[in-house]
């Protein structure tokens, strides 16, 4: 899953807020900060880093 949302990206590996899976076009806002947000976070859980809001670089989106 997480290789098809980067295969999803453009050329610059920017994400949309949405995409269509059967075209892989993107759709919605672009580029969507929320989709970095949410792949940058699966990466470091992937590979077993701490992502709390404690940690400094979500910091700046505690709730």
């Amino acid at each position: 899953l997480f290789e098809n949302t980067l295969n999803a990206s453009n050329h610059l590996g920017l994400l949309s807020e949405h995409v269509n899976i059967e075209t892989r076009e993107l759709l919605g806002n672009f580029p969507q900060a929320y989709s970095h947000l949410g792949l940058i976070q699966s990466a470091l859980l992937l590979n077993g880093k701490d992502i709390s809001f404690d940690n400094a670089i979500f910091r700046f989106i505690k709730p």
